[in-house]
């Protein structure tokens, strides 16, 4: 569970049973699921489900090193895979979660950055839900190259809340200092959809004469992931923001939108995995997975939204981000007990792709 805190907005595999128990291992692998995985393993004709629940627990600092966790949400996913064989043809189709985020802090009570504040208690959260349908094609060159593609479009759920602690900059005639807190100020965003069309999904495969080892090769294009729906937030000042501003300091004031979005990425991905056989019964497998994830400079967020004490109106601005790129080192084992029972074992190792030092929690905490 803790690869949730270090990937992206996805995870080594997702969903297949068969793929997280072998550490993710499966783009040299064959039938449906390969649509998903490496599509040149369409092969065969069968329809598969799938459905998990996974379950982290994390820490991350909030604001001004204020250590806060994270409730205990489980992530829901699955998938619905069939292909149909023709020969040497072999059509795809799917609807499967490609990536998603749920990070949630309670209660995150901004007195401690500023006494002044009072309650300004906040529930802070980053969800995100992307389904993909695909349909694919593979296709047999001879016994050991296939290649595949499949074509790909998304749709998107989200919920946003995030608070700024808005500070002083270029206030010293004013008698204040750079960076003395003036406010806290939340958005929130609700009800965000959107869709994405026109991504694709390449890869090979080869396999040995005897069948004895194999590898797979895929490349994913990137998706740009854009959300729209309605807007809200709410100020408070400090006792300093208030003596400029006329406010009363600690009280909650309302914040109005017509609406709001936020944009961000999946990029793309190449992934090589690969099998052999040690013998008839046992299976090795290993594999590693880049994603670039560096692309993800910012969270692009639009919206407007006017203060009700005031009547003035701010536009908000994007988080940055300033991302890692992702790597996945996969390993897996799997003992054939009979031809219907196995054994298997997984290992994934992820590296940190959030950077601690620009990315808000709620968008994904450093792990």
């Amino acid at each position: 569970a803790n690869v949730f805190a270090a990937g992206g907005y996805e995870k080594p595999a997702l969903w297949s049973a068969k793929a997280v128990s072998l550490g993710g291992v499966a783009g040299s692998q064959k039938g449906a699921d390969s649509l998903y995985f490496n599509p040149a393993g369409l092969n065969s004709t069968e329809v598969n489900l799938h459905y998990s629940v996974f379950g982290g627990y994390l820490t991350s600092d909030i604001n001004d090193k204020n250590r806060e966790s994270t409730n205990a949400d489980l992530v829901h996913a699955g998938g619905a895979l069939g292909s149909y064989n023709i020969g040497k043809l072999t059509i795809g189709l799917g609807a499967y979660a490609l990536a998603g985020l749920d990070t949630s802090y309670d209660k995150v009570n901004f007195a401690k950055a500023d006494s002044s504040l009072g309650n300004y208690t906040q529930d802070l959260y980053g969800k995100l839900s992307v389904t993909e349908f695909s349909l694919g094609v593979g296709y047999e060159l001879n016994s050991n190259w296939r290649l595949g593609i499949a074509v790909r479009g998304q749709q998107a759920q989200a919920e946003f809340k995030d608070t700024a602690l808005v500070r002083a900059k270029n206030l010293g005639g004013f008698g204040v200092a750079d960076g003395t807190i003036l406010a806290a100020s939340t958005a929130q965003f609700d009800n965000l959809k959107g869709s994405s069309f026109g991504s694709y999904k390449l890869g090979v495969q080869f396999e040995t004469d005897n069948a004895k080892s194999g590898f797979g090769l895929s490349y994913r294009s990137p998706v740009k992931i854009k959300v729209e729906g309605d807007l809200k937030g709410k100020t408070a000042y400090t006792n300093t923001g208030a003596a400029l501003t006329g406010a009363t300091a600690g009280q909650q004031y309302e914040q109005t939108s017509s609406g709001g979005s936020l944009e961000s990425s999946i990029p793309q991905q190449l992934v090589f995995d690969s099998h052999h056989y040690l013998s008839p019964k046992l299976l090795v497998l290993g594999g590693i997975a880049w994603t670039q994830y560096s692309m993800n400079k910012r969270l692009d967020i639009k919206g407007d939204l006017t203060n009700t004490f005031d009547n003035t109106t701010t536009a908000l601005g994007d988080v940055q981000e300033h991302k890692n790129d992702m790597y996945d080192f996969k390993t897996g084992i799997q003992y054939e007990y009979n031809q219907e029972q196995f054994v298997r074992a997984g290992y994934t190792y992820t590296n940190s792709v959030t950077n601690k030092n620009y990315v808000a929690t709620t968008a994904a905490p450093p792990g």
